[in-house]
């Protein structure tokens, strides 16, 4: 009862059923369904994101995000392993 929004799309996931998952969870409870690009690098900024109607309130949010469309794509693979290959050099050089 706690939970208004899900995320049923991130960009950065690499198993897709769990975006498929997440939405059919969403719907069988009722919940807001949103998108995140879960950005590592700047190339994957702007991946998935919820085209919506302006708002002035969290109420206002709310129904905005319900009127809203998915779009978005899935992060290269490319980009998924340069993000990796990122970490592991940060942790390298400390």
């Amino acid at each position: 009862s706690d939970i208004d929004i899900i995320e049923v799309f991130n960009s950065h996931t690499v198993i897709r059923s769990d975006s498929r998952r997440a939405l059919k969870f969403a719907q069988n409870h009722g919940l807001l369904a949103s998108a995140g690009s879960d950005a590592h690098l700047v190339g994957e900024i702007g991946n998935a994101y919820i085209e919506m109607p302006d708002f002035s309130s969290a109420q206002e949010f709310k129904r905005s995000l319900a009127k809203g469309k998915l779009k978005g794509q899935m992060a290269s693979p490319l980009h998924r392993l340069k993000s990796i290959v990122s970490k592991i050099a940060r942790r390298i050089m400390k």
